[in-house]
């Protein structure tokens, strides 16, 4: 299993410092988020073989032989919406490199069963979470999945909006979403998975993923050839809960 983290630094705890995009444009020690300690701490000791992207608000690093990865952010005079955006392009690069992949979409458990619901802004991922109620909610926007190649797990994320916290669990199935007049479940292709997958995650793709997109792509597919996926058709106001979870126990 990996083990993810996201720290949020305490902005009294380092000096204020002009607002900055690009790591060149100070000089390196005075990169602000290496002011924070502990950041400053787990980069010196980071292993030889570990991956990390440093910026001036945002540090990760990644340690392939621990299988984790921590991620500090500080956005000083910055929205959050930036911080995300550093933490998602981190998460990206990383996890693509080592048969995983960021998605846009809303993860869940259910009795120990990982599931994901996919779909463009406004396709009713977090209406269709909310009615199902899971077990656990990994995420309700940003959702990780590791060994795409091999056995998928699925895992929360700091990224999203609304998270019961650290977890992962299996995946099961995969839901593309679309609204209609009633509930149904169509087994979907891998191309066709791929296909909606593309134009689901179009705006992820053509700017926080656009570094990753072959890696991203080549994930992908792998991902859809082991983990069934569905087209998924819903009301709304309701969702058949128990259709959904004869998948998951199924695949």
């Amino acid at each position: 299993s990996y083990e993810i983290s996201f720290k949020i630094v305490d902005p009294e705890s380092l000096p204020s410092t002009p607002e900055m995009d690009l790591p060149g444009d100070i000089p390196f020690d005075e990169i602000p988020i290496l002011h924070y300690p502990p950041a400053m701490e787990a980069f010196e000791n980071r292993s030889a073989e570990s991956a990390h992207r440093l910026r001036p608000y945002t540090l990760a690093i990644y340690e392939p032989s621990e299988r984790k990865m921590v991620t500090f952010g500080f956005p000083p005079a910055t929205p959050l919406t930036r911080l995300r955006f550093h933490g998602v392009q981190a998460f990206c690069g990383l996890f693509a490199e080592d048969d995983g992949v960021l998605v846009h979409g809303a993860g869940f458990v259910i009795d120990g069963h990982g599931g994901l619901f996919l779909g463009p802004s406004g396709a009713g991922k977090s209406t269709a979470v909310e009615l199902l109620k899971p077990d656990r909610l990994l995420s309700d926007d940003a959702i990780a999945i590791t060994d795409a190649d091999g056995e998928p797990m699925v895992h929360a994320t700091p990224l999203g909006n609304i998270t019961d916290g650290p977890a992962e669990a299996p995946l099961r199935a995969a839901f593309f979403l679309q609204q209609g007049s009633e509930f149904k479940l169509e087994r979907l292709g891998v191309h066709d998975a791929i296909n909606r997958f593309t134009n689901g995650q179009a705006d992820l793709l053509c700017s926080m993923l656009k570094p990753h997109v072959g890696l991203t792509f080549k994930n992908a597919h792998r991902l859809f050839q082991k983990v069934p996926t569905y087209l998924m058709t819903f009301e709304r106001d309701r969702i058949n809960k128990e259709a959904i979870m004869e998948v998951l126990r199924q695949s």
